[in-house]
């Protein structure tokens, strides 16, 4: 069955983009009511049935986004027993909270959090450390009830009982959207904007320390020649990751191998890797380390053997395909961030529209660096 959770669904919400199919947007529901149910890998999902009965679906658009989930690794389908989660399901999720259970919460209050459109692609931490933070109580803390909202749902419709919305990552269409519910007195918090939102507190992860200190500790472990695959600059993020990584060598006073700038513009090809002659790189997005990998391949090497790599998104503790082993990644910290966000709410840290915070980010330490 469909567990509970103190985060609400909105799995009745069908609207789809006229871009999207609907199998789509029904394996999207899926996988964010997964990550927000108290779900542990191994335990049993809802039936076929019952999903087709919560999401006004039929059987086999259920089935098709049910088989697309198998194929990530989300779940396993057993005949005669149904469908198991796997760990990626469960990706992030803080089974052990620490908190005084006897302790009484101060109030609930509602939050309706945005999520990004490459939630799925990056360990799905939104949906489960920043929503479980943010939905449990602790020492009597304020509780909040949470709904989830992906990336093309509509804002239009969120209920005049909303305290703030928390938008990630959110796209500039979505500024006269946020602009009104500003206006209905609904506080706007947007998590890593491609630029600062002048209705919203906005919270920038520190990316500009994260490239600074890979650069470093790959200098300290003998690395000579280390490079970096960045996304379009237009982003503040890549922005930072850029940053970073110059002011590192600057200070180090190491020289930039020609061939180790990788730089993405929007709407153009990617660049063509030469990996020769680098032994480390640092990856910004993860689609990053899919291309070094074809690159290391053609030219005969390996990682981590050959190359060292770190990167920008963590999506999770598994084996990544491209590159045959699990991926050393520096990520934001989701506790913190869900710690800014109650200062935030709190009014413990002053919340003036058009300011920008820094979050800290985290290392995962596994097998490609």
């Amino acid at each position: 069955m469909i567990k509970t959770s103190p985060i609400i669904n909105n799995l009745s919400n069908t609207t789809a983009t006229k871009k999207r199919r609907l199998f789509e947007t029904v394996r999207d529901k899926i996988i964010v009511d997964m990550l927000s149910a108290n779900l542990q890998p191994g335990d049993s999902y809802a039936t076929e049935g019952e999903l087709c009965s919560h999401l006004k679906a039929s059987r086999n658009t259920v089935r098709k986004a049910m088989a697309e989930l198998e194929q990530a690794g989300f779940l396993v389908r057993r005949q005669r027993v149904g469908s198991i989660v796997t760990e990626k399901a469960c990706t992030g999720r803080l089974n052990s909270i620490g908190f005084d259970k006897s302790a009484e919460p101060r109030s609930t209050s509602k939050l309706t959090l945005v999520l990004p459109v490459w939630e799925n692609k990056t360990g799905n931490f939104f949906s489960n450390v920043v929503l479980r933070e943010l939905s449990t109580a602790h020492d009597g803390q304020q509780k909040y009830l949470v709904e989830v909202r992906l990336a093309d749902d509509p804002l239009e419709d969120i209920s005049g009982d909303t305290r703030a919305i928390l938008a990630v990552d959110p796209p500039q269409t979505a500024i006269p959207a946020l602009k009104q519910l500003q206006e209905r007195r609904i506080e706007i918090i947007a998590i890593e904007p491609k630029f600062p939102f002048f209705m919203a507190t906005n919270i920038r992860f520190d990316a500009h320390q994260a490239a600074y200190d890979a650069v470093k500790q790959f200098y300290d472990a003998g690395h000579r020649q280390i490079g970096l695959i960045n996304q379009d600059i237009y982003h503040d993020t890549f922005r930072q990751w850029l940053l970073g990584y110059l002011d590192a060598h600057r200070d180090l006073k190491l020289a930039i191998h020609p061939n180790a700038l990788i730089q993405t513009v929007v709407g153009t090809a990617q660049p063509q890797i030469n990996p020769l002659g680098i032994t480390a790189w640092l990856s910004s997005y993860n689609g990053g380390v899919d291309e070094l990998a074809k690159a290391c391949s053609h030219c005969g090497l390996k990682i981590p053997q050959d190359v060292a790599l770190v990167c920008g998104d963590d999506p999770g503790n598994v084996i990544i395909p491209s590159i045959g082993c699990r991926l050393t990644a520096v990520r934001p910290d989701y506790v913190a961030l869900s710690k800014m966000m109650r200062q935030i709410l709190n009014r413990e840290i002053p919340s003036v529209p058009g300011n920008v915070l820094t979050s800290p980010m985290q290392w995962i330490r596994r097998d490609s660096a």
